[in-house]
């Protein structure tokens, strides 16, 4: 139970840190093509500890009620091992996202918007139509909620099997 702990505490405070690298990623790589950093959507955000703030009490929710039952799930059944574990941390983050997000769910007809992507703002819906560039929008943001899934997945992993080992 304590490696369960202690890996469950260590997959929530490393997501404030998945945040900020994916955030620090994204920006060199619009600084590297040439993109405009100034009025993208970097500047409305909270303040970082607000932000941190959010991340941890969302990431504890789900450590809380998918991961741990997750991982129980995988132990008891013997499936448990570092590719299954990461598989299920990335769709345990994934997919509920993609559920909740999921573009159709909203009735758009006859509605015309744009969002920022990456800096520039890109026609997201267009006569209630969602554009190829809102599909991607709404898949890197998917994939993004499972990359924080996957990391707490493998630091949550890594901490349970060094702590459950028994000592020589």
């Amino acid at each position: 139970m304590k490696a369960i702990t202690a890996g469950a505490l260590a997959a929530v405070l490393i997501q404030p840190l998945v945040l900020a690298l994916q955030w620090c990623i994204a920006l060199a790589i619009r600084w590297s093509f040439g993109g405009k950093i100034a009025g993208t959507e970097f500047q409305t955000v909270p303040d970082p500890v607000t932000l941190g703030g959010y991340v941890l009490v969302v990431a504890s929710v789900f450590v809380g009620f998918v991961g741990i039952p997750a991982f129980l799930t995988l132990k008891r059944r013997g499936k448990l091992a570092w590719g299954s574990a990461l598989a299920v941390g990335f769709l345990a983050a994934a997919v509920p996202y993609g559920v909740v997000f999921f573009p159709l769910w909203q009735d758009v007809s006859g509605q015309n918007y744009g969002a920022r992507w990456h800096g520039e703002l890109v026609p997201i819906v267009v006569d209630g139509v969602y554009t190829p560039l809102g599909w991607l929008r709404y898949l890197e943001s998917s994939i993004r909620f499972g990359i924080h899934g996957l990391t707490g997945a493998a630091v949550f992993f890594l901490v349970w099997r060094r702590l459950s080992k028994p000592s020589p």
